[in-house]
């Protein structure tokens, strides 16, 4: 979203649609039937019925074949103007969509051989406690660190949004503090307690990550959540913020310990001067461990027991690696 919008250059040729609403009012049948169906995801194609990932697997609901237009219509209805724009110039968009109160949707929209496809996570408005997540109790102690980063490392649907909004809760209960996140898009409405909160989305309340990180300074937060670390601009701020006596939480995807190692080093420039980023072999442990006051891995191995999903949780808090039964290891 931070890339310029160039009048010339369009992803998205096909406009044609079918009439404005029709294409929400079928968006929200497919919806409805996620929620009902305790469905994690919803998958919407072209010319292929929707499908809802139950236990794991994809599985298409009964109901006619969503049209070419009528994909295309759905965008048209869900996006406004300026979020239009962006999704036919790049052929992809990031969104927040609420069907109610109680359900929320986090929303990609993109392009597949010149059709509009979308993949929708269900994303309810409950905050969960650790203990519902069953995760360790030691996450509460690192929620309330005086300053540091704080990053969850996993792989896609294993945790990583669930637990920092566990721990971001776990802090507004017990801290008279300011908290800020920067997030695409907003996914969990935080309700006030001691702490006060203001969730600002990309696209929506700033222009994108790095400008939005550059303003932290002048709102005077305590705690700041920069969602995913997606680039070498934006994982420099985040260092810079908790050098300065902020605590940030922030994602990265990764499987393993040595995976997340690598995907912070490979945003560090070593030839900065700055000494968190002067990351050489010969200083890259002393740097990170300064730098890094714990890094959580959220590792889910995900089973399912009468259509609910449950979570085995680990985390370690150590700058070495362990491997476990299966192979994995954790940071």
């Amino acid at each position: 979203m931070s890339s310029p919008i160039h009048a010339e250059a369009r992803l998205v040729h096909h406009a044609k649609g079918t009439e404005p609403g029709a294409g929400e009012k079928l968006y929200r049948k497919y919806l409805k039937a996620c929620i009902t169906y305790g469905a994690s995801d919803l998958h919407i194609k072209a010319d292929g019925p929707p499908r809802v990932r139950l236990r794991g697997e994809l599985k298409p609901l009964d109901t006619d074949p969503v049209t070419h237009d009528e994909s295309h219509q759905i965008a048209k209805d869900i996006l406004d103007e300026y979020q239009y724009q962006i999704f036919a110039s790049h052929g992809q968009m990031d969104i927040a969509y609420d069907y109610d109160d109680s359900h929320r949707f986090r929303v990609n929209i993109f392009m597949s051989r010149g059709k509009v496809s979308y993949a929708c996570r269900l994303i309810t408005s409950e905050i969960k406690r650790f203990e519902e997540l069953h995760v360790p109790d030691s996450l509460g102690e690192i929620a309330l660190a005086a300053n540091g980063l704080i990053l969850f490392a996993g792989v896609t649907g294993s945790g990583k949004s669930t637990s920092i909004a566990a721990m971001l809760q776990h802090v507004n209960e017990r801290r008279r503090c300011h908290i800020v996140t920067i997030e695409d898009p907003i996914e969990y409405i935080f309700t006030e307690s001691k702490s006060t909160i203001n969730q600002r989305e990309v696209g929506i309340d700033c222009l994108n990550f790095n400008e939005a990180l550059r303003a932290l300074v002048r709102e005077d937060p305590d705690v700041v959540l920069v969602g995913e670390m997606r680039d070498k601009e934006t994982f420099e701020a985040a260092i810079r913020a908790a050098e300065t006596g902020h605590v940030v939480f922030g994602t990265i995807h990764a499987s393993s310990g040595p995976s997340s190692t690598k995907s912070c080093s490979k945003h560090c420039d070593p030839k900065q001067a700055h000494g968190s980023l002067h990351l050489k072999s010969s200083l890259e442990r002393q740097q990170y461990r300064s730098t890094f006051w714990k890094v959580v891995r959220a590792n889910c191995w995900i089973s399912f027991a009468r259509g609910k999903r449950k979570a085995w949780w680990t985390s370690q808090a150590h700058w070495s690696t362990s491997s476990r039964p299966n192979g994995s290891t954790i940071v």
